[in-house]
């Protein structure tokens, strides 16, 4: 620290100098699932790009069924005021067992507080442009049916209250969310469809660093007359994040012609868990 005399007898000027932590970072990851054998990723970050603390990050991530590719960027402080702001541009391959699809897109979405405690809300527009290709001659009529190009313009406002102590292994709080997804009409696009979600979960501490959480998720698709609502927006259960041991999306309307999983427009999962600590500094 540094003083100057100021403008008068009674006045000081303070020179702080300080450097900076890094605020960049490279990650590499390499890793296995059931799903998508062998993958990998790569992703550049920036945490405070030119010390106006906006956040840059550019990913990329590739397994034998999928490469996606995604650059973000977000203003945390928008406009001088408690607004974020973000956008996101990606680029997504994945080969299902019937067909292909390939995305490209952006999102671009706006936070601010309610001034309620912990309670936001956000709105996120997004643009979706999705191929479908290689599809098989034995695949559902609803992969058939949105074979080809499939635009989605969708607007989603979100209510959120999260209370708990950290983002990660939670031991004490509650986090709910609702967002309404509306596709189609006005924004344009092919597919018309208004989507819903509920989630509401609650967190108590145990002893030492050990958790019991329990939790319920809700979700309802609708199809509007005008367009679609394609196989891909619909919901599927399964795997770590949802029902575990069951595989990935296999829990599913079963189409009876074709024996694919064809999603459902209704969903509700609750999970009981109960979380501890087996190497708490490698963070397992």
């Amino acid at each position: 620290m540094n003083t100057k005399k100021g403008s008068s007898d009674d006045q000081m000027i303070l020179d702080v100098h300080l450097h900076e932590m890094p605020t960049g970072m490279l990650s590499f990851g390499v890793g296995y699932s059931s799903v998508e054998k062998t993958m990998a990723m790569v992703e550049l970050s920036k945490n405070n790009l030119l010390g106006l603390g906006q956040l840059v990050s550019a990913k990329a991530y590739f397994s034998s069924v999928s490469t996606r590719y995604s650059l973000s960027f977000t203003e945390p402080w928008l406009f001088g005021k408690p607004i974020s702001g973000g956008i996101e541009i990606y680029d997504w391959e994945y080969e299902y067992d019937e067909y292909t699809k390939r995305s490209k897109g952006g999102k671009a979405k706006f936070g601010f507080p309610l001034g309620i405690d912990f309670t936001k809300g956000s709105i996120i527009y997004t643009y979706d442009d999705s191929f479908i290709s290689d599809v098989s001659e034995s695949a559902s009529q609803e992969v058939k049916d949105v074979e080809g190009r499939n635009i989605t313009s969708s607007l989603t406002p979100i209510i959120s209250r999260d209370s708990r102590d950290r983002h990660y292994n939670a031991r004490r709080g509650t986090v709910n969310s609702l967002s309404v997804e509306y596709a189609g009409g006005v924004l344009g696009g092919d597919n018309y469809f208004t989507k819903y979600r509920l989630r509401s979960a609650r967190f108590f501490p145990v002893f030492e660093d050990s958790s019991f959480s329990v939790q319920g998720r809700w979700g309802y698709a609708k199809r509007r007359p005008g367009g679609k609502l394609p196989i891909y927006e619909k919901f599927e259960l399964g795997g770590m994040n949802t029902v575990r041991g069951f595989s990935y999306g296999s829990i599913s309307i079963i189409d009876p012609v074709s024996g694919d999983n064809i999603g459902g427009e209704k969903m509700m999962v609750y999970n009981f868990e109960f979380r501890f600590p087996i190497q708490k500094e490698q963070g397992v």
